[in-house]
């Protein structure tokens, strides 16, 4: 399966408080107190920072798949954090080496040799289990053995290294040491063709299965690319697919795959039997234990225990054969951490509210920069967040939040308790069409840019509309407005 760098950009924001501010600075994660420069000052000086979302033992920025070594460890292809990090069972740190863009990784069941694929360069690269360099091959081109965009690896028990050859719709063949054996395949829907091979493995027997994303199923092959059996079909049924992204074959011959899911059918992971037979499904959109945010690698273990490369959620989650969540680790499940900071306010009692939109969370940190509270990760008076790009902190203490997904302000009690909220989507007055900023009057009027309708709308603290107008550019032009803020005469 390919890799998938980030779909947003993180944005900076700044929000002055009293005689300091803070910068939220969204390319690094990171909160900056920084003291206002005074007149004999040449410069603001930083007091502290907290936060930091730089890479350390054990964290995930986009596991993209994820393998089972013979010794039971777990190797994780990082995407964008351009490394293979190892794992026991448990999810303890072992070990990391570095590899630029790993779309794909698998662990060879005899030596134990990792294998990743970098699809910009075309390249296989073999490491062995400390990670030391062994090999590289694959090459860009039409050719004899050449690829184009290949999307994932598997290793055959006698060392055979199978290559999803996506962007030629071929399944490639090559020899422990990286020869070119054999390539089958070809665009088409008939049986043994290919529209977008996205995952492949190999089952203890030599056979070779193929997931396709775009023919919505599943393929078996002999060793030598002989086409057995195909299973699946595209819908949101049991034993269908909406986008299949990883596939895996367990001790068994029982096959693991997991599907990104779309609008019509959250991300899960199937199982099939060897002949195809339909087993279970697992799995719901979101961050809790056993809901995943686009899933795209699956690994068995030898007994029978499921790891999933949980991509957008930053970690690793281990099931049970049935599909009971387990084990998760990762970046995400560092509370501390704040993954896509979006707007920051402070309250009377001077702590610190993050509008964590990567995570979809309310993080609150006290002065000194420990984490107090994580609010909003279960359902609230208007559903569980999405997006949430912006806090503010009205007259009586209650802290406002921009529900950007849902196009709503929610509003929470100084501890938490969600306390109702106000919006819909839409163009009238009251309703949002993509809000992203949100400030406070002196008088406790609450201001909210509305993006997509060009406006800044005026609210009554409880929620009532007051009046809106347009964003206006000195051209006489309409804009999407940002981020709010007034001073203390209310401009």
């Amino acid at each position: 399966m390919a890799g998938h760098p980030r779909e947003r950009a993180l944005r900076g924001r700044r929000r002055r408080v009293g005689p300091a501010f803070l910068a939220l600075v969204g390319l690094t994660a990171t909160l900056w107190v920084v003291t206002m420069p005074s007149a004999e000052a040449a410069a603001p000086s930083l007091l502290r920072s907290f936060g930091d979302l730089a890479l350390q033992d054990g964290d995930l920025r986009e596991p993209a798949d994820v393998g089972v070594g013979p010794d039971g460890l777990v190797y994780v292809a990082d995407f964008e954090g351009d490394a293979v990090i190892v794992f026991d069972r448990d999810g303890v740190f072992q070990r990391r080496w570095s590899v630029t863009d790993p779309a794909a990784i698998a662990v060879a069941p005899t030596s134990g040799h990792a294998y990743t694929v970098t699809s910009s360069t075309c390249t296989i690269s073999e490491f062995d289990g400390t990670g030391t360099p062994v090999r590289t091959f694959g090459i860009c081109g039409s050719g004899t053995g050449q690829l184009s965009a290949p999307g994932a690896v598997t290793v055959a028990p006698d060392g055979s290294v199978y290559v999803a050859d996506t962007g030629h719709d071929k399944v490639q063949q090559f020899s422990a040491t990286g020869t070119h054996v054999r390539t089958w395949g070809g665009n088409g829907t008939t049986d043994g063709k290919f529209r977008e091979p996205t995952a492949i493995a190999v089952g203890i027997d030599g056979t070779v299965v193929v997931a396709d994303r775009v023919r919505d199923d599943i393929q078996a092959f002999t060793a030598d690319g002989v086409f057995v059996r195909k299973w699946g079909a595209a819908g949101t049924g049991d034993g269908q697919f909406v986008d299949p992204t990883g596939i895996a074959v367990a001790p068994d011959g029982s096959v693991a795959a997991v599907d990104r899911g779309d609008t019509s059918r959250p991300p899960s992971v199937q199982r099939f039997a060897p002949d195809g037979t339909y087993l279970v499904r697992w799995g719901a959109a979101g961050s809790d234990a056993g809901e995943l945010d686009t899933p795209l690698g699956v690994a068995v273990a030898a007994d029978g225990a499921v790891f999933v490369a949980d991509s957008q959620n930053q970690r690793v989650q281990r099931f049970t054969p049935a599909g009971a969540s387990s084990v998760r680790w990762g970046s995400f499940e560092t509370t501390q951490r704040v993954r896509s900071p979006r707007g920051v306010s402070v309250d009377a009692d001077e702590r610190v509210l993050v509008a964590d939109d990567g995570a979809e969370r309310v993080q609150v940190f006290a002065p000194d920069g420990a984490l107090a509270a994580t609010w909003a990760t279960t359902d609230g008076p208007g559903g569980a967040l999405l997006d949430p790009w912006d806090t503010a902190i009205d007259g009586t203490g209650r802290v406002l939040v921009v529900d950007r997904g849902h196009d709503r302000i929610q509003r929470y009690l100084a501890d938490g308790t969600p306390d109702g909220g106000w919006g819909t989507t839409g163009t009238g007055d009251g309703q949002f069409s993509d809000p992203i900023g949100i400030a406070v009057a002196p008088d406790g009027d609450v201001l909210v840019s509305d993006a997509a309708a060009r406006r800044v709308q005026q609210f009554h603290p409880d929620g009532t509309f007051v009046r809106a107008w347009n964003t206006i550019d000195s051209a006489g032009a309409t804009f999407a407005p940002g981020g709010l803020d007034l001073d203390a005469a209310g401009n």
